[in-house]
């Protein structure tokens, strides 16, 4: 049985290889890590610091995917744990959603408000940087009726990760064309830096605790990831929302987001 997959792995990975920069690459990609772990839908997304992401490749069937990820590439992936990992420029690896995700990503207003739009329940990200500044991050996705990914599953996506990294790295090095003929990432005015609350009246330490409230951190998360007490996350959130006029998730979402028609929702 252990001989018939390595045959199926490697007469995928000759198929993908072939494909090597050409418009069918990620295609076959995806068909060779389907034969590894299975998987409702695939997407890939390219990461650089000049630009948002540029959308390169899926295959998932929701209205989030019709328009390539607007919403996302404008400013929701800055909420994106996935994302989080590219700033923090972590190694190529293989992670699961959850593994990267703050405490209550899954309570989140993020989560709830546009993440729950895919019809998604988890990811498993293959992260491959393809130059010194530029991040490609393969997502296999699971919808919300499918078990999430195993850490046996990663496991064995990681077995077969030096072979799945190096094809990706010659299809990038060959030519970034996708199967859809985009070659390039969005447009320059969709680029946006990485603050994602906009009053310039916020303190360093205000700004900070309102990006990790928008990612799912609870207040205790916060303090451990800060270094302080519970107590002063508490006072800080409070300064936070009186200088934002908002009252609570839901608003904050919306004014780091941009979608000023948003009512409020549960405080926090």
């Amino acid at each position: 049985m252990a001989d018939r997959k390595l045959g199926d792995f490697v007469h995928g990975a000759a198929e993908a290889m072939a494909a090597i920069g050409g418009n069918r690459f990620w295609t076959r990609l995806t068909a060779l890590l389907g034969r590894v772990v299975r998987h409702h839908s695939c997407v890939v997304f390219r990461y650089t610091r000049s630009e948002s992401p540029a959308f390169v490749f899926g295959d998932l069937d929701s209205d989030v995917a019709l328009d390539k990820f607007h919403e996302y590439r404008q400013r929701a992936y800055l909420l994106d744990p996935f994302y989080d990992r590219f700033r923090a420029r972590s190694p190529d690896t293989v992670l699961r959603l959850r593994d990267v995700s703050a405490d209550r990503f899954f309570r989140s207003v993020f989560y709830r408000e546009y993440y729950r739009k895919t019809g998604l329940s988890d990811e498993m990200g293959i992260f491959c940087w393809t130059d010194s500044e530029c991040l490609t991050i393969v997502s296999l996705a699971r919808r919300v009726d499918e078990p999430a990914f195993t850490r046996a599953e990663i496991g064995r996506i990681s077995g077969y990760f030096p072979i799945i990294a190096a094809t990706i790295k010659l299809h990038d090095r060959f030519g970034r064309t996708t199967d859809s003929g985009q070659a390039k990432g969005p447009a320059a005015d969709l680029a946006l830096g990485p603050m994602l609350l906009p009053s310039s009246d916020l303190t360093a330490r205000e700004r900070a605790i309102g990006e990790l409230i928008l990612k799912g951190h609870s207040s205790l998360s916060i303090a451990l990831i800060l270094n302080i007490s519970i107590e002063t996350v508490r006072v800080h959130r409070r300064n936070l929302y009186r200088k934002l006029n908002v009252t609570s998730q839901a608003q904050l979402f919306a004014l780091a987001i941009g979608d000023v028609t948003a009512t409020p929702g549960d405080r926090p």
